[in-house]
């Protein structure tokens, strides 16, 4: 038996909805970057930027670990159900 329920994965995507939540997320991505620039600028130091920078490596390191996780348990039958 599948955990996930069958109307979650048998609909159609969104892909407008999807478009403007990309967007949205990559306008905000830039203008935190543009704002830690500017800090940096101010008290002539690249700490903030580079805080940024590594949260962004960090949470892409952290979503690509989970999809790797997810992937494994989708793969691993469930417990009790025969092969």
């Amino acid at each position: 038996m599948n955990a996930t329920p069958i109307a979650v994965t048998q609909h159609h995507l969104n892909l407008t909805g999807q478009n403007v939540l990309t967007f949205v997320s990559w306008a905000l991505t830039i203008i935190l970057l543009a704002v830690t620039i500017e800090m940096g600028r101010r008290e002539r130091s690249p700490f903030y930027v580079l805080i940024v920078l590594a949260a962004g490596v960090l949470a892409l390191l952290l979503l690509d670990a989970w999809h790797a996780d997810l992937l494994h348990r989708l793969r691993r039958p469930a417990a009790g159900v025969d092969a």
